[in-house]
C-alpha cells in the first residue's frame, strides 16, 4: 500500500519536498484513470488538497497556521499568500512552489537536501 501512495504522491502528482519549499512538478494522471485527489497534505501547519483530473489540476487550502505564513508562486499566478478556502487552478507543468514567508534573518543550513557536501577523509 505504501508504494502505491508514494507512486501517486511523488510520481504522478509530482510533489517534491525540499528543505525550504514544497514543489509540484508536472502533475499528471495515471494511465486509464479519470482523476484522483490527495487530501491531507501537511506542510508547515497547512492542510492542502491536490486534485488532478482530465480537465484541470487544483490545489485547495483547507487550513493554515499563523506561525508559518505560506506563499504560492507559479502557473501564471502572482505571489499568493495561502489562506483557508483558497483554491488555485494549476496550469502548465510548473514548478508550482509553496514556501514560508521569510522569518527575520533565518538562513538555511549549508547542507541543503540534495547536495553532497562530503568532507575529505582526515579533515
Amino acid at each position: 500500500m505504501g508504494g502505491l501512495l508514494q507512486a501517486l504522491t511523488f510520481g504522478y502528482a509530482g510533489l517534491r519536498v525540499h528543505l525550504d519549499r514544497l514543489e509540484i512538478r508536472k502533475p499528471q494522471l495515471p494511465p486509464g484513470s479519470s482523476g484522483f485527489r490527495i487530501r491531507g497534505i501537511k506542510y508547515l501547519g497547512a492542510n492542502l488538497t491536490l486534485s488532478i483530473s482530465q480537465e484541470q489540476t487544483t490545489l485547495a487550502v483547507d487550513s493554515t497556521s499563523d506561525t508559518w505564513p505560506l506563499t504560492f508562486v507559479g502557473g501564471g499566478h502572482n505571489v499568493t499568500r495561502l489562506s483557508p478556502g483558497i483554491t488555485l487552478t494549476l496550469t502548465g507543468e510548473g514548478p508550482f512552489v509553496i514556501r514560508p514567508s521569510p522569518w527575520k534573518d533565518c538562513r538555511l543550513p549549508l547542507d541543503i537536501i540534495g547536495n553532497n557536501y562530503l568532507r575529505p577523509i582526515g579533515t
